[in-house]
């Protein structure tokens, strides 16, 4: 079984996937000097996980207490490649977790989440995470 983690640092959060359990969790703060750099790994991961294995079912949780605006990139890269899964036939779940009080992370998941048209985006405010 595929798995990727990269754990967390005061740039960059931890990042953990697991193809037995098709799941994905980010969590913590984000901004690598080279977003796109550090995410790399993970997208040739989901891309390869994703054409080869064709779940039923995704989920994925992010959590950012912080994120740069270039990382927003990378971001953006994520969703688009869970929505491509889920417009071929996997149901992609992506929890969008922040503190209620952070304005901009809730606008920036609503931002990342406007063009997907297959994915099933939950704006989840930390207070109604179980």
């Amino acid at each position: 079984m595929r798995t990727y983690h990269s754990p967390g640092t005061t740039m960059t959060p931890e990042v953990t996937f697991s193809e037995k359990d098709a799941t994905l969790s980010i969590a913590g703060e984000c901004y690598p000097e080279n977003p796109l750099l550090f995410f790399s790994p993970l997208f040739n991961t989901l891309s390869t996980f994703f054409s080869e294995y064709h779940p039923a079912d995704f989920r994925a949780t992010i959590h950012l207490h912080y994120i740069n605006s270039a990382s927003t990139k990378a971001f953006r890269q994520l969703f688009r490649t869970l929505d491509a899964a889920a417009e071929s036939g996997t149901t992609v779940h992506l929890q969008w977790i922040f503190d209620p009080e952070d304005d901009a992370l809730q606008d920036l998941g609503n931002d990342l989440a406007e063009d997907m048209q297959f994915l099933d985006y939950l704006e989840c405010p930390t207070e109604s995470v179980a």
